[in-house]
């Protein structure tokens, strides 16, 4: 009876302690997943955004015919006998003397802007200027946005990065696809084009500049003398490229001299919030270190969007005729 009741004591022992054991065990493992925060990369885009399905240059813009679009200006400072525009790094300090009924005038313009990674920059920075997002605000705009910067009127497509040829070629062919669309025309061209000894045929070359740049560009506008057309220096890297260099200067001497509007991105990427040049152990003109994120490239940060999105305004302002002081 006694070795009975030991041993049943003995199993009831047992028992109790496997409970036990088994509790702990369940206690100490996870039953629900972490919940994920989201980081401050993360991108939210707005409604007006074109599809991205639909900007790439191998893939045909099924669009509808729109009626001839009048661009109602005042003083248009544009056309051929016009004086010319030159957008830098002076310009944006004048972006706050832009008057609102002015940005009204510039929203209206209907744009299009073929461009890479840095275009896609350029548009993310306007967007946050803008801030008409249907959800929460992304931690990478800043807090400065007004809805009067309206840019839905602004179609940018993504056009990829094959060789600067191709980049001008496929520019004349979306424009006479979609001239009937648009007011206004523009297409970027960046550092990967301006690489020393790396990209042929060399774009800085006299001859090559001619003939598969300029000429290329001024027959387009020949063709469409009612449309706006804005020619852009090339972004910058945080390497110094004197191919690059070149280009953008004989860019500078062409537009100058043959009344053009011009985004000189590179003198506003080369110059700091205080106006103070950037250039590199050769002196040569870099983008300067507030404006990226990035070691060697150049794609822009929040401060870099926000100062060419305000750049941005102030070409398409001056566009409609307007003078700043």
């Amino acid at each position: 009876m006694k070795r009975n009741r030991l041993i049943l004591t003995t199993l009831i022992l047992f028992l109790t302690a496997c409970q036990t054991n088994n509790q702990l065990i369940q206690s100490n493992s996870p039953t629900t997943i972490p919940s994920l925060e989201s980081t401050e990369k993360v991108i939210i885009s707005p409604t007006f955004v074109e599809p991205t399905e639909t900007s790439f240059a191998n893939v045909p813009k099924v669009m509808t015919p729109l009626p001839e679009l009048t661009v109602t200006v005042t003083n248009p400072a544009v056309g051929k006998n016009s004086t010319s525009i030159v957008v830098d790094h002076f310009s944006v300090e004048n972006f706050g003397e832009i008057p609102d009924e002015v940005l009204a005038q510039a929203s209206d313009l209907k744009l299009l802007f073929r461009h890479a990674s840095v275009g896609e920059n350029i548009r993310y920075g306007l967007e946050c200027m803008y801030g008409n997002f249907a959800n929460r605000r992304p931690a990478s705009c800043s807090p400065f946005h007004d809805l009067k910067y309206d840019s839905s009127n602004w179609v940018f497509q993504y056009r990829g990065n094959n060789g600067w040829i191709e980049k001008v070629n496929d520019f004349v062919s979306q424009t006479q696809s979609q001239n009937e669309n648009f007011d206004v025309f523009m297409f970027t061209l960046g550092y990967l084009d301006g690489f020393d000894g790396m990209t042929y045929p060399v774009i800085s070359d006299e001859e090559n500049f001619q003939t598969r740049y300029i000429e290329p560009l001024e027959k387009l506008e020949t063709q469409y003398p009612q449309k706006i057309f804005v020619w852009w220096t090339m972004s910058l890297a945080q390497d110094g490229y004197e191919n690059l260099t070149k280009f953008n200067q004989m860019l500078r001497d062409y537009a100058g001299q043959n009344d053009k509007i011009l985004m000189d991105l590179a003198d506003i990427e080369s110059h700091d919030l205080d106006g103070k040049p950037c250039v590199d152990s050769s002196g040569i003109p870099v983008i300067c270190g507030i404006y990226t994120d990035e070691k060697q490239s150049g794609h822009l940060n929040e401060t870099g969007r926000e100062r060419v999105a305000k750049a941005f305004w102030y070409m398409m302002a001056r566009i409609t005729g307007w003078q700043d002081s």
